[in-house]
């Protein structure tokens, strides 16, 4: 079983840029856990909803051939929480890439108004054959990118 974050990838430039959309589900926001209240996408998956992103991106720009495993996230910002129906705007934005690792930033925004933000995140790359099926991993990400603006 695999979870996915990420709804639809709607702006991409390859090796700079990609921009997704999430919408928080009721499910989502009822998920039990301590210290939370209901209605709510806990920020765990809030984080990991922008960590997807920026995995798709990277794994668009190596052609499919690599795949981050975060490192470091050198600070990251909660403002607000994402609630059950909320559209969540996504923007994943490389700083550098290369064959060893990536440096990116991510952000994202529910009606215009940013409510989490790292600007400093780091990734090793490994091999993406090694972690999932290349073509499985193509067909969802033409599914998810099937309405986007590529520049």
């Amino acid at each position: 079983m695999k979870f996915r974050f990420v709804d639809a990838i709607s702006r991409i430039k390859k090796n700079e840029y990609m921009k997704g959309l999430k919408t928080v589900s009721f499910e989502e926001g009822f998920i039990k856990r301590p210290y939370c209240r209901n209605g709510f996408l806990p920020r765990t998956l809030l984080m990991e909803t922008l960590a997807q992103l920026a995995s798709w991106l990277i794994v668009y720009s190596t052609d499919f051939e690599l795949k981050p495993l975060l490192a470091c996230v050198d600070k990251m910002e909660i403002f607000a929480d994402a609630r059950t129906g909320d559209l969540i705007e996504i923007d994943c934005g490389l700083i550098n890439l290369t064959g060893d690792g990536a440096h990116f930033k991510v952000r994202g925004a529910v009606g215009g108004r940013e409510i989490i933000k790292a600007d400093s995140c780091v990734a090793g790359l490994v091999r993406l054959e090694t972690l999932e099926n290349v073509n499985d991993a193509r067909a969802m990400f033409a599914r998810l990118s099937a309405k986007a603006v590529y520049l």
